[in-house]
């Protein structure tokens, strides 16, 4: 939060610009993932966090807004939503996300090439060292992890709003839900990627496209004094 993903404006990283004109700086993913919380709720399953910016926080995305990040563990997965408040007078853009990381292999006599991810999505792209999202012209339908082309690909325009990756020939599925339907999920994207030596890989859920500012598409905008919630689950059955 606010921007997932390497922030660009007129390909110098680490600024974005606003519709009005003006830059400011915006570190990589955002500010928030480094930032203070609060407890607001809290029990067996609940925890509900609201975000404190700092003044540094303040000027580099100059709203005025609550942030909250809530989680849900249910015995057998971990709901997430984000919730962005608009105390603003104007339209606030958001295109938040969630690092998600998984073991992988998480059997013993496996490897990653033994598991498979299926990420039913239209459109994908590789993003430059600049920030420009170049497509990706063939899509597979599954993926091992070991995959080459898996690694650092931006998969959109989802045709459903279920990912489900596990070992090849076994009933071990994990499935990463984003958004609460597919209309909830359209404009959303999910980057995957790890590095080599790397015992785990990460599934990113964004909102919509890293970089979002000079992406295919546009960040979401929540109107004034509006809210507007980004949820995802993981779930094992």
């Amino acid at each position: 939060f606010p921007f997932a993903g390497h922030s660009f404006d007129q390909g110098m990283e680490g600024f974005w610009k606003t519709d009005y004109g003006m830059r400011f700086p915006m570190p990589t993913d955002g500010f928030a993932r480094n930032g203070r919380y609060k407890i607001v709720e809290v029990d067996d399953i609940r925890l509900t966090l609201e975000f404190i910016p700092s003044p540094q926080d303040q000027a580099s995305y100059p709203f005025n807004y609550s942030f909250f990040v809530k989680y849900r563990f249910n015995e057998l997965s971990l709901r997430i939503d984000m919730e962005l408040h608009n105390k603003d007078s104007r339209a606030i853009p958001w295109a938040a996300g969630q690092k998600l990381f998984f073991q992988l292999p998480w059997h013993e006599r496996l490897t990653k090439k033994d598991y498979l991810i299926d990420v039913p999505s239209k459109k994908a792209y590789q993003q430059t060292l600049e920030g420009q999202l170049e497509p990706v012209r063939e899509i597979k339908k599954r993926y091992a992890f070991d995959d080459v082309g898996l690694n650092h690909m931006v998969f959109s325009k989802l045709q459903k709003n279920m990912i489900v990756f596990g070992p090849k020939g076994e009933e071990q599925d994990v499935k990463l839900y984003v958004g609460d339907s597919l209309s909830s999920s359209i404009a959303t994207s999910i980057v995957t990627w790890s590095r080599d030596k790397d015992p785990f890989y990460c599934l990113e859920p964004l909102m919509c496209f890293p970089n979002s500012r000079n992406a295919p598409s546009e960040p979401r905008y929540v109107g004034p004094y509006m809210s507007n919630n980004f949820s995802i689950e993981v779930s094992l059955i």
